[in-house]
């Protein structure tokens, strides 16, 4: 590391939180990424920090932990790739360091340190290898005594592009974001139990293309995922086929009406925004991390039209609960889109109590 940065790296003011991503041991996964990204909002917040700054790890000689042998110092870097957009939703990221130089990487965590910087996970977490990327357990926690949570945007830099586009090409037409899990045609097929019913889901969309007309849903996730006999009908919207890719799919989500899919990385998404949502088909194992019991309608805190529906849906439970949704919020069709328009990646305002004074963008420039 060249002298002159190791000496901007000490001298830098300690206001600022580190979150820590060493994928030696942190998954390469969508949703314990977001997931991961809260937590270090909790904790700027707490330490009344206006920034972040994220240092991620990629070894190539240890590039995945133990959980995915399948990715290799012969590929790793593809799945780096298809990730980093998502190191982008943090709306106090000041800046973003990927190493591939584990001593840089232990010099700028030292720097840290040293300044006195709160990190997510914890210095003794990370060199123990010990990151709680998937529990709700310190998020609850600042919900209980602060009754309310940060919530996340879209990429930076994405809002005000999300916003227009779902503003000017879809004027009128309630817009629901949806994923559909389905792991079967990907290159490692895993977790078969949970993936989504295709045939309810088809019944579904045929029937809202009939009844609810206005409604346009835009179908996300990787080529190898969606089901093409669902991307064919005339009221999905597919922005893969148009050549975009992760970063868009999570703007265009934030800027959309609804959120409606199965639990998994863009539920997560949706989980910590102001998004209203209906996430279906939720592991009866996964209350364990989200400390809720089966069956509970809501996240501790989820907002009034953020609903979980933990069975896997058939297509009168997805009808049910589309319509649900459509007649609380059809009346604000398009609202988060021209919001998102005028204002960049500002995420639409929910009052919430416990939120005055909290820090809420970066207050430093990128070193």
């Amino acid at each position: 590391m060249p002298a002159l940065l190791r000496r901007r790296l000490l001298t830098q003011p300690a206001s600022v939180a580190v979150g820590i991503l060493d994928f030696s041991y942190a998954p390469y996964a969508l949703g314990d990424t977001i997931t991961w990204q809260v937590n270090q909002l909790v904790l700027a917040r707490e330490n009344w920090i206006g920034a972040v700054d994220h240092l991620v790890m990629v070894d190539r000689y240890k590039p995945a932990n133990k959980y995915q042998p399948h990715i290799t110092s012969a590929n790793y870097i593809t799945h780096l790739n298809s990730l980093m957009p998502a190191l982008y939703i943090n709306p106090l990221l000041r800046t973003v360091r990927v190493f591939h130089d584990r001593d840089n990487f232990q010099f700028a965590l030292m720097a840290g340190w040293r300044l006195g910087r709160p990190a997510w996970p914890s210095y003794d977490d990370h060199f123990r290898g010990a990151l709680d990327f998937s529990t709700h357990r310190r998020i609850d926690e600042h919900y209980r005594a602060h009754g309310s949570i940060p919530r996340l945007g879209p990429p930076r830099g994405f809002g005000a592009w999300a916003g227009r586009t779902l503003a000017d090409r879809f004027a009128g037409r309630f817009v629901v974001a949806v994923h559909i899990r389905n792991t079967l045609y990907t290159a490692h097929p895993n977790q078969f139990h949970r993936n989504a019913p295709l045939a309810e889901w088809r019944a579904f969309l045929d029937r809202a293309q009939r009844e609810r007309p206005d409604a346009l849903f835009m179908l996300m996730g990787g080529y190898d995922e969606w089901d093409f006999a669902l991307a064919n009908r005339p009221n999905v919207w597919v922005p893969r086929r148009e050549g975009l890719g992760l970063a868009h799919e999570l703007a265009l989500m934030m800027a959309s009406d609804l959120f409606m899919g199965s639990s998994s990385g863009f539920s997560a998404m949706a989980t910590f925004s102001t998004l209203p949502y209906v996430i279906t088909h939720i592991e009866a194992g996964a209350a364990n991390y989200i400390f809720l019991d089966v069956g509970t309608p809501r996240y501790h805190f989820g907002l009034p039209n953020q609903v979980l529906h933990w069975p896997a849906p058939d297509r009168n439970d997805l009808w049910s609960l589309f319509s649900d949704a459509h007649g609380v919020l059809k009346d604000t069709t398009g609202d988060r889109a021209r919001q998102f328009a005028g204002h960049g990646d500002a995420a639409p305002v929910v009052q919430e109590p416990g939120c005055s004074g909290f820090p809420t963008a970066p207050q430093q420039d990128a070193v």
